[in-house]
């Protein structure tokens, strides 16, 4: 039988209600989800229980070596990236955002010295708006430019399109700034209430995020639930964790990744294979999980606006070493610029390629819960 290696975050409730599913595992996960606003999460790590058939194809790094610094990490990886097309006779296509990952994996290609004939930089006009000191750069190259979005839909046979992606699990996205600054007060249980100048990620990893999963779950007995279900993942990190900072940055490389890893190809499930992340070798993943970059590449919350100024500090530092750009380097901010569509209305996607509509999902309702979920009977 096939596994799910991709789905949509929302169904699980779905289907839940529908077979009147009680599974403890379940319903955690379904919550976790909402926190992170209903998208896949499939723990890497092969830790937590999980009660869906789904199947680990972006596993953590086997081996704990030592890796170079991340400016000799992206020009390997760029050079890697240049070769394999080089081989499989296809054309490189970098889907430029004007951000912070797409651009340091730009400089980077550019840094290797090597020919780039055979490479084209997609883009529109949000990226032109977002770094416009950077287009007028590339319009002096001998780049290809050309228009981003008919990526979006497919991507040509001839084509390997690399984007920024994963890039946002190495340092952390912008899913926890709903952590930052926020109030919360679920239901009369308890009430943990940050001032406005205060960074809610600096703070202790509990109780803010148990309460966030208490306010999703609607279910007062939820922040001890979370706790003991999130404990072995936390236990498995590479150091220990102490803020909320960390455990957002632990849960996102852990349990997002997966989901990252194919989104992009939502669309066009057969060209999965021609989509690569720029960010998502595995060297990438051992330096990230050094306590001494972890730590150097905190967001500084003295500074006046951190997420402009120090969010994924590595990489700005890059940019500015290959651009001089201090001005970009310093007030860059974080802008969401995913360009992937769900407009073929995915809910399941399996390792065979196969996808799962809303449509087939109704339609197919008479299937039992094994279609989906490891779970023993009395739990169904």
């Amino acid at each position: 039988m096939s596994n799910i290696v991709h789905y949509n975050g929302s169904m699980l409730g779905l289907l839940m209600y529908h077979w009147n599913i009680k599974d403890s595992d379940a319903y955690n996960l379904q919550h976790l989800s909402k926190v992170f606003g209903e998208i896949t999460l499939i723990d890497r790590t092969d830790t937590l229980k999980n009660p869906i058939k789904t199947k680990i194809t972006y596993p953590m790094p086997k081996e704990w070596v030592t890796v170079p610094d991340i400016n000799t990490i992206g020009l390997y990886r760029a050079k890697d990236i240049l070769e394999k097309a080089k081989s499989l006779n296809k054309k490189i296509v970098l889907m430029w955002s004007g951000g912070l990952d797409s651009t340091a994996a730009l400089m980077w290609f550019l840094a290797t010295g090597l020919p780039l004939d055979n490479f084209e930089v997609a883009l529109n006009q949000y990226s032109i708006d977002e770094y416009p000191a950077c287009y007028e750069f590339l319009k002096r190259t001998k780049l290809t430019i050309v228009e981003s979005n008919r990526y979006v839909l497919d991507i040509p046979n001839d084509t390997l399109l690399v984007t920024g992606e994963h890039g946002d699990q190495l340092f952390g996205s912008t899913v926890m700034k709903r952590f930052n600054n926020c109030k919360v007060k679920p239901y009369g249980y308890h009430e943990y209430q940050y001032e406005h100048n205060i960074h809610a990620l600096n703070t202790p990893m509990y109780p803010l995020f148990s309460m966030l999963f208490v306010e999703a779950s609607c279910d007062i007995n939820g922040e001890s639930r979370i706790r003991e279900y999130l404990q072995p993942l936390i236990d498995k990190a590479p150091f220990k964790l102490k803020t909320l900072f960390d455990l957002t940055w632990w849960l996102n490389f852990t349990l997002k990744w997966q989901e990252v890893g194919y989104r992009m190809t939502t669309s066009c499930p057969d060209k999965h294979n021609s989509h690569i992340g720029f960010f998502s070798s595995e060297d990438f993943q051992l330096w990230a999980m050094d306590e001494k970059n972890h730590i150097e590449n905190k967001i500084n919350w003295n500074d006046s606006d951190p997420w402009n100024t120090s969010y994924k500090k590595a990489l700005r530092d890059i940019i500015f070493r290959l651009t001089g750009d201090i001005y970009y380097r310093n007030t860059k901010p974080k802008v969401d610029s995913l360009m992937h569509h769900n407009l073929n209305g995915m809910c399941f996607r399996y390792d065979t390629g196969e996808i799962e509509t809303l449509k087939d999902v109704i339609v197919g309702l008479d299937k039992t819960p094994a279609n989906y979920f490891n779970l023993p009977c009395n739990n169904i």
